[in-house]
Formats: C-alpha cells, sequence, structure tokens
C-alpha cells in the first residue's frame, strides 16, 4: 500500500522552503528511517562535487546528521508529512531498495539510482527489487562495493537518457508479483 498523502505533493512550496537552485537538478538522498552508512558517506564525502550539479536534500537517519552548513544541501534525520512535498521535488532519488521504497518511487514515477543491500547485510531481496526496477527504465541499480563519484556520474548519464514510461502508468502496471515468487521460493529454508 502507498500512502495517500504522497501523491500531493507540492514541489515548488519545497523549493522555496529551502530556497534551492532553480538551475540544477534536485537529488533525493535517502536510506531508510534508519539511515543507509554507505549513502550518508558517499554524499559526505563529495558533497562539494554533487553540489555542482545537484541541489541535495538529504534523509540519513536518526542520530546521523552532520554540522554541515551549504548553499543548496540540506538534511534531516527523518521526514513524514512532508516527504510528498520532498517526492514532488526529487527530479533523481539515490536510496536503498527496500519493497516500501521501490513502491513508492514506482508508484509516483521517480528515476533512481538504486543502492541494494548486498546478500551479506540480507537475504538478497533489495537486490531483486533493484533489478527489478532498473528494467521498467525508470532505475540504476548501483552495487554498494561500486559506490563512487565516477560510477555515480555514469549513473547520472543512464538516467538522464532514459525515457520515462508514461506518468499515466500504474503502479499495478509494474507490479511482478512473479519476481517476489521466485524470491520467495528461491529463499525458503
Amino acid at each position: 500500500p502507498i500512502r495517500k498523502l504522497l501523491f500531493s505533493g507540492n514541489s515548488t512550496k519545497f523549493q522555496e522552503k529551502y530556497n534551492f537552485s532553480s538551475q540544477k537538478q534536485n537529488l533525493l538522498g535517502m536510506g531508510g528511517s534508519q539511515g543507509a552508512q554507505a549513502i550518508n558517506n558517499f554524499i559526505y564525502n563529495n558533497i562539494n562535487d554533487l553540489l555542482e550539479s545537484f541541489n541535495i536534500f538529504h534523509i540519513c537517519g536518526s542520530g546521523k546528521i552532520k554540522p554541515i552548513n551549504k548553499p543548496n544541501y540540506r538534511q534531516t534525520d527523518y521526514l513524514h508529512s512532508e516527504m510528498a512535498d520532498a517526492y514532488a521535488w526529487a527530479e533523481i532519488v539515490l536510496s536503498r531498495a527496500g519493497a516500501s521504497t521501490i513502491s513508492e518511487i514506482s508508484a509516483l514515477n521517480k528515476k533512481a539510482i538504486l543502492i541494494p543491500l548486498s546478500t551479506k547485510q540480507s537475504r538478497g531481496e533489495q537486490i531483486l527489487n533493484a533489478e527489478y526496477f532498473a528494467s521498467t527504465n525508470k532505475g540504476v541499480l548501483l552495487k554498494e562495493t561500486n559506490l563512487n563519484l565516477d560510477s555515480f556520474k555514469k549513473s547520472i548519464e543512464n538516467l538522464n537518457g532514459k525515457q520515462i514510461p508514461d506518468s499515466s502508468a500504474n503502479l499495478q502496471n509494474n507490479f511482478n508479483p512473479g519476481l517476489f515468487t521466485k524470491y520467495l521460493l528461491s529463499t525458503d529454508q
């Protein structure tokens, strides 16, 4: 289920509230409510390079905010009611590949660079989620071990070259229950 609230976002309101540049692409970086250390570190370690091309709104997880004060960069530990506006504002989402996130970005027709948890950190479901989402022409799967500035830039080029399917297509058209059945059958132990 997708929260109805997410479909009522206001991009202009979000852009003006955080005083982002109108000359850059909007990147929403998030790693779930716990924060994904790999995504956080990538943004923190490359912030100056990223800010050359992007406005960045960074959801970094509880207790993970760093004292960074730069134009066109904002961070928070968590978003609730303002999440709809953040999604509406985002042109590209950088995120893990959990089922809720995949469902939301698919339903909202967003482009995404997905950094799934590896099989060392999970049962592999995020890898399957990211592979499937990338096959819909809206995303790029980037392995955590390959997450660096060069691979990110290549992923952005790849994403910017993709045509997103018509926004009138709904989540049902992108949902593949066979994928999840395959996963459940392959991990039943």
